[in-house]
């Protein structure tokens, strides 16, 4: 996905054995909706699109941790499983765990914070 404050673009790819041209980007304008953080969603609610409109069940999506599109998808995929993109999930947990490392008498946390996150990744893996 690239994003920008104008424009924000979905690459959305099916596995090999039906891809067969149904590769789709899509993009959305930050002109189309009344704001910026909504250009997403909309991104992604035209890609959704795209796939059920050619009766391509989608069974699961990745996608970052965006709370309009994790909301939506809750409500209105409940039979497709959502995981979140483990580079977005590994920021937030070091961003967490430096804060944390600030506070008072957790100054200890912080030679650790790399390999927290090296493990997250290699759970993920």
């Amino acid at each position: 996905m690239l994003s920008t404050s104008e424009e924000v673009t979905y690459q959305v790819s099916p596995p090999k054995k039906i891809r067969r041209g149904y590769s789709k980007r899509e993009a959305a304008r930050s002109n189309e909706v009344k704001s910026s953080c909504r250009m997403e969603k909309k991104g992604l609610l035209r890609s959704v699109e795209f796939f059920k409109y050619r009766g391509i069940q989608i069974k699961s999506l990745i996608t970052d941790r965006h709370v309009q599109i994790v909301k939506w998808l809750r409500e209105h995929m409940t039979d497709t499983q959502h995981c979140f993109n483990t580079w977005h999930a590994a920021k937030g947990l070091k961003k967490k765990l430096h804060a944390l490392s600030k506070e008072q008498d957790s100054s200890h946390i912080t030679p650790w914070i790399k390999s927290l996150v090296n493990q997250l990744y290699g759970t993920a893996a």
